[in-house]
């Protein structure tokens, strides 16, 4: 994952060129929701529904991940020295 973010070049995208062209148009770029409807519109819906789907899976992932943690932090600081 940290390899694809760190090759990621947003400038070669079709969603950037869309996108910068609305930002030269009204100096800023759109919204969440505005930038989503361009997404969709390009690649479609599947696309929004995979990217929300995987990042659900990323959200879920971390928040177990933070549950072990303050288990594990509870665990060693009840523990006697």
């Amino acid at each position: 994952m940290l390899d694809i973010l760190h090759s990621y070049n947003p400038e070669q995208t079709n969603i950037h060129k869309g996108i910068s062209a609305l930002k030269e148009a009204y100096g800023i770029y759109p919204e969440l929701l505005e930038l989503e409807a361009v997404i969709r519109l390009i690649y479609g819906r599947d696309l929004i529904n995979v990217a929300n789907n995987s990042l659900q899976s990323v959200r879920e992932s971390l928040i177990e991940q933070e549950g072990l943690f303050r288990k594990n932090k509870k665990e060693i600081a009840s523990k006697p020295i």
